[in-house]
């Protein structure tokens, strides 16, 4: 018994593989995971399926239905079957042929679907033919969500539009209860649909879901296939019998355009936009009306509008409108409107007048939005840029305009129990640029252009400080430039003088001496030998005296330093003393040349002619180094003979050596300078003189002015 059971299932198994591998089931589509089918019973009926959840229906059930077609698709290769339960979708039934009405026999697994639990067909089979179910009733309340999928379902309403979509396929909008529903017609010719507008019928179809990609249910329509499916239920009014109603009758009591049927209207165009929103407004009022494709008006045709009237905001809206041009009149003058009666919604779709200020302005690809600003109230004006294609720019903001437009108010939302109700904003639609015309220019001194003088006027200001600051510290560098130029030419003038003065009378008067004792000593003749011994000491006396004033003189006057500077100082006071000697000289200098204070340059000068002359008398040497180096706090020169030398801790070879020395000490202690002597016996001497300067000498701005004066 068991074996026997096992061969039948295995058997089973078989056959279903062969049927599904014979109708083509192994196309590129999505398959359920693959099961055991025996680990579970067989659903046999719709509503089971429909009962699943997700994760079951997603286990790929096995399936054994039976019911009538009352869909087919053969596009997307799915059929709607219902059975006694319920209504099921089917996919992957690869068969163009069948029908709706035929009896089908579908085995498969199931599948969780795009929003339903479905069924995937692995075999089917054609039974006959029969007539299709009783459809369920339902109102437009009922059918709000999605709990009618793939339900074979009967609505009633008045037919407000039909439109050709592609070959026999026709979108219907269906009205039902103020609200409207789509239906999708196939198998129609257009003589069929063509008298279904304004009539109040039955339609039978299958309920099909919009949702979103995360399975969210966002609205039905309703499949239909075949004339059949409509039944009417009253005639359609002829058009040419229909009343011309006054807008301002719509929605009032009595009421007018409240039983779902068409209603006629007669007025001025004020405003036409692409995409059918056009706004009409008669003696009495103004309206918004959705006209038809393909209609196309402008503003001052008068036309006639034949639509369905939809209430619930704060004007009536015509939709699905049939518009008729009568002909062509004066554009209705704007009315003059303020803040307080275009938020109180009293010229709702009526073209008005106000004045505000432009506060920024957006330009998109299809439109120019103006944002506006009257009585502390901002708005939006909104103009089409096909409008403006004459008119490049767009007013500056800050301008004072004057608006021309029809007056768009928001859709009715949250209110409370209160009378009247108000809508809180608005916003204008121009028609063209000369719906708005500039009363203002803004002023020049925009917030933006008086930060940007502010930020320049700081900056000047600014600069200014730094310039007068640094100017303070040139002019008081120049004034110690020129303090310091003055004292030195005043000095060197002085000494000029003196120099002058001790030619003038003690070099002259020690030459005039001179000059008679060597008269004297001629006259003599063979006087005593100490007499003459006395006379020649004391010419020898007188011409010493006579060569240390001129000495002084030269040390007074200093001409190289009057006309060079420290550097050509030495080179030519050097070579003037060295004259045909044979010693060798070299001058070495460091840093930047400039002038230094009088004294310091002077003093320097001396101290050399000082150590050259000790060297070339006492040193005998035959090379002579001097370096000037000027530092950045100060300036050192350094002499340095080759010559004998002598112990620098003893005493000087010669008493007037010792004298210079002293001499060269005194003149350092005078300049705080650093006086340095190295000596040793056969390895020559070196005198070194650091001269410290004060911080006005330091500064490089200095150095410049100084190297100018």
């Amino acid at each position: 018994m068991f074996v026997t059971i096992r061969r039948a299932v295995f058997i089973a198994c078989l056959a279903v593989i062969l049927s599904m591998t014979a109708n083509g089931l192994f196309a590129d589509s999505v398959v359920p995971p693959a099961i055991d089918s025996v680990q579970h019973s067989i659903l046999t009926n719709a509503a089971a399926i429909r009962g699943l959840a997700p994760e079951q229906a997603e286990l790929g059930r096995p399936v054994h239905l039976h019911g009538v077609v009352t869909y087919s698709d053969s596009s997307f290769h799915s059929v709607i079957l219902q059975d006694q339960s319920a209504g099921i979708y089917i996919e992957r039934v690869m068969d163009a042929s069948i029908a709706q009405g035929q009896i089908l026999e579908v085995e498969g697994v199931t599948s969780k679907g795009f929003f339903a639990p479905m069924v995937i067909a692995r075999s089917w089979k054609v039974l006959g033919k029969e007539p299709l179910p009783a459809p369920k009733a339902v109102t437009a309340a009922e059918m709000q969500g999605g709990q009618f999928d793939s339900q074979w379902l009967e609505v009633r309403g008045i037919v407000r539009s039909v439109t050709p979509h592609a070959n026999d396929i026709y979108y219907l909008e269906l009205g039902m209860e103020g609200t409207s529903l789509r239906t999708i017609l196939s198998g129609f010719s257009a003589k069929e649909v063509a008298p279904l507008v304004d009539r109040r019928v039955r339609i039978r179809g299958v309920c099909y879901t919009k949702r979103t990609m995360n399975g969210q249910w966002l609205a039905n329509f309703l499949g239909v296939q075949g004339a059949e499916q409509i039944l009417l239920e009253e005639l359609a009014p002829e058009p040419g019998s229909l009343p011309v109603w006054p807008i301002a009758r719509l929605f009032r009591f009595p009421p007018v355009g409240t039983d779902g049927h068409r209603v006629k209207i007669q007025g001025t165009v004020l405003l036409s936009q692409p995409g059918g929103m056009t706004f009409i407004q008669d003696s009495t009022q103004a309206i918004q009306i959705h006209a038809q494709p393909g209609f196309e008006c402008s503003p001052g045709d008068e036309v006639e509008a034949l639509g369905f009237s939809t209430g619930g905001g704060f004007y009536p809206v015509l939709e699905e409108a049939q518009v008729r041009l009568l002909g062509h009149a004066t554009t209705p003058k704007p009315e003059r409107a303020s803040i307080t009666q275009l938020l109180s919604g009293k010229f709702g779709a009526e073209l008005v007048q106000l004045e505000a200020r432009l506060v920024d302005s957006v330009r998109r690809p299809e439109e120019s939005v103006l944002i506006l600003q009257a009585d502390q109230q901002l708005f939006v004006a909104r103009l089409r840029n096909k409008a403006v294609a004459e008119f490049p720019s767009l007013p500056p903001v800050g301008s004072l305009l004057r608006l021309s437009g029809v007056c768009l108010l928001p859709a009715l939302s949250n209110w409370e129990h209160a009378s009247p109700i108000r809508p809180g904003s608005f916003e204008i639609l121009l028609r063209d640029v000369h719906d708005f015309v500039v009363l203002q220019r803004p002023s020049w001194w925009t917030v933006r252009r008086i930060a940007t003088l502010l930020a320049l006027v700081t900056g000047i200001l600014v600069a200014a400080i730094i310039w007068v600051v640094l100017l303070r510290h040139r002019v008081i560098v120049q004034t110690r430039l020129i303090e310091s130029k003055i004292q030195r030419e005043a000095t060197l003038e002085e000494r000029t003088r003196i120099a002058r003065e001790l030619h003038d009378t003690l070099a002259q008067g020690f030459a005039g001496v001179a000059f008679q004792l060597e008269a004297v000593a001629t006259h003599l003749g063979s006087a005593e030998d100490e007499a003459r011994e006395h006379l020649d000491l004391a010419l020898v006396m007188v011409r010493h005296s006579l060569a240390e004033a001129r000495r002084s003189v030269m040390n007074l006057r200093a001409q190289t330093l009057e006309t060079g500077d420290l550097a050509s100082a030495l080179k030519e006071t050097t070579q003037l003393l060295l004259g045909n000697s044979g010693v060798e000289f070299e001058l070495r200098t460091k840093g930047t040349i400039h002038r230094l204070p009088g004294n310091i340059e002077n003093n320097l000068l001396r101290m050399a002619q000082e150590a050259i002359t000790n060297a070339l008398k006492y040193s005998k040497a035959r090379r002579i180094l001097l370096q000037l180096a000027y530092l950045d706090d100060g300036v050192r020169l350094q002499v340095e003979d080759f010559g004998s030398g002598f112990d620098a801790e003893g005493t000087p070879p010669d008493a007037d050596a010792h004298f210079g020395l002293r001499g060269m000490r005194e003149r350092a202690r005078e300049m705080n300078a650093e006086f340095r002597l190295d000596s040793q016996l056969g390895r020559g001497t070196t005198i070194t003189v650091v001269v410290p300067l004060e911080e006005q000498f330091q500064d490089k701005e200095q150095t410049k002015l100084s190297a100018a004066l």
